[in-house]
This record gives C-alpha cells, sequence and structure tokens, in this order.
C-alpha cells in the first residue's frame, strides 16, 4: 500500500505520528494509498517553515498582519428605518 507523506519545505517528510488515514478511490470505493497524519509538533514545524517563507513575500509587518487576531463587525441597517441606501432591491 503506498503512503502519501506530507511536505514541508518543498520536500516530503516521513510522518512521525504514527496514525494514517485511508485514501480511496472515488469511482470504485476501494481503499488506494494511505496518508500519514501530522502529530501537533510536525504541524508546528509546517508552520513555522511558511512564516520563514512568507516572511520573504510580504516582510515582517504583512507577516504580523495576517496572524494577529481580527475582529470582524458588520453593520447591516435596516433599509426602511436607516437613510443609509445600501443599494438592495424592494419589492415595493
Amino acid at each position: 500500500m503506498d503512503t502519501i507523506s506530507p511536505w514541508t519545505g518543498g520536500a516530503p517528510v516521513a510522518g512521525r505520528s504514527g496514525r494514517f488515514s485511508p485514501v480511496h478511490d472515488p469511482a470504485t470505493g476501494q481503499q488506494i494509498a494511505e496518508v500519514a497524519l501530522a502529530s501537533a509538533a510536525e504541524v508546528d514545524d509546517v508552520v513555522k517553515v511558511a512564516v520563514e517563507a512568507a516572511a520573504g513575500w510580504y516582510g515582517p509587518e504583512g507577516i504580523r498582519f495576517y496572524t494577529r487576531p481580527k475582529v470582524v463587525t458588520r453593520r447591516w441597517p435596516d433599509p426602511a428605518t436607516s437613510a443609509i441606501d445600501l443599494g438592495f432591491p424592494t419589492n415595493d
């Protein structure tokens, strides 16, 4: 049975968790391979490599922007009671 390994830094690495998940052929339903599941330490390694690579693309401030927690809020005023025209069609 083929084992699909995770990739880190552009190269396959052997899974260290000892856990695997089956890969099935969607046409036949038969298992054709297994994929190695990552441990928490392996995920941390991948994130570290990704952050280092992204720093070259976006710079340190870009990394802080993409990894900093954010709060997204939205306000959808009621068109019947608001002076703001959101451009929504009505059935009047």
